[in-house]
């Protein structure tokens, strides 16, 4: 969707779910991006409501990501928010 012109206003999120390395690299290494945000996002598969961007990486598969979130010491031990 990102390819036809859909918007994400959080570049974190955006990085993440291209799986892109290298923009997520630079996002954390200039502009100091807060790594523990609670994310929100509309899936219809599974619940996406309050979690962390390494979350976002386990549910689309973004291995790169995961891995300069891991090298950046991002909480591994965060919890998701439970929906009903």
């Amino acid at each position: 969707m990102l390819a036809a012109g859909a918007v994400i206003e959080d570049p974190l999120l955006e990085a993440v779910l291209l799986d892109d390395a290298a923009i997520l690299r630079n996002l954390l290494k200039t502009s100091g991006q807060n790594l523990d945000p609670k994310l929100y996002l509309d899936c219809a598969y599974t619940s996406l409501k309050g979690v962390s961007a390494l979350h976002v990486c386990g549910e689309y598969s973004c291995v790169r990501c995961a891995g300069v979130l891991v090298e950046a010491e991002i909480d591994l031990n965060v919890r998701a928010d439970i929906d009903a």
